[in-house]
């Protein structure tokens, strides 16, 4: 067995599925939640310079767990995601001090979990600014870094129910569809640059974003409808690797499903 694992390792030494990571400069959009700092650890781990973005103020902590875990290089930039000057100033700031960024994940979101009646206007603007804008906005800061590189990978964060929507749900599944839909529109504007921007939609993931929107006996009945447990942010790693590899270097404007919408 342990021949057979080290013949393996040597076979996947050279192999496209290896995500080309190392020396890279990675901006993690929503770095500090779940999904974004598992990540941005993950990068770190690969030897990426790696800046988390985000509007949470324990940003700083979390760069910092990150860094004694890895040892890699890198910072945190506390921005507001939905202003496009912020979000200028997070990527230049990164330029500056790194480089041009190389990656960009966008890994924020918010999910209010309201019915029609009882939603306001704000509570609609608030998680499509978070959601979209904040994708649409950083998106254009990367690529106008990435553009003379001519390589760039970007992903982002969508989810299943951008396609099946669910009852309470309708903010959030407007932006997960507007995502989807603006990387599919983004991947024709790109194409022949080098650059490359897809979606993940991992599925119902334990995290705090879906702990808050969801009731414990509403989270037992999705594990028993996976038939298995409920995906960790750390499942979220391996696809995203996919998509930084030499293997999907020419694969762009799709989105992975973790699970099968619906």
């Amino acid at each position: 067995m342990a021949s057979i694992q080290k013949d393996l390792s040597a076979t996947l030494t050279g192999s496209p599925l290896n995500a080309p990571i190392q020396g890279k400069v990675a901006v993690v959009i929503g770095g500090a939640g779940a999904i974004g700092s598992a990540i941005a650890t993950a990068l770190s781990k690969g030897g990426a310079t790696v800046a988390i973005a985000d509007a949470s103020p324990s940003s700083s902590e979390v760069w910092s767990r990150i860094h004694n875990m890895t040892g890699g290089k890198g910072r945190s930039i506390k921005v507001d995601l939905t202003d496009s000057h912020e979000i200028e100033s997070c990527f230049q700031a990164v330029h500056d001090e790194f480089g041009a960024a190389d990656i960009m994940v966008h890994a924020a979101g918010i999910y209010v979990r309201k019915g029609l009646l009882e939603m306001s206007a704000e509570d609609w603007d608030q998680t499509l600014n978070i959601n979209m804008r904040s994708f649409f906005l950083c998106t254009k800061a990367a690529v106008q870094q990435m553009m003379p590189k001519g390589e760039g990978r970007i992903i982002g964060i969508t989810s299943g129910m951008g396609v099946s929507g669910r009852a309470r749900s309708s903010s959030y599944s407007a932006s997960k569809a507007a995502m989807i839909v603006f990387a599919k529109s983004i991947a024709l504007e790109l194409a022949n640059t080098g650059i490359t921007i897809n979606c993940i939609g991992p599925g119902i993931t334990d995290s705090p974003l879906m702990r808050n929107a969801n009731t414990e006996e509403e989270m037992r009945q999705s594990e028993q409808k996976l038939g298995r447990p409920i995906g960790s942010p750390e499942n979220v790693v391996g696809p995203v690797l996919y998509l930084l590899s030499e293997a999907t270097r020419t694969v762009s404007g799709t989105t992975v499903w973790m699970r099968v919408p619906g």
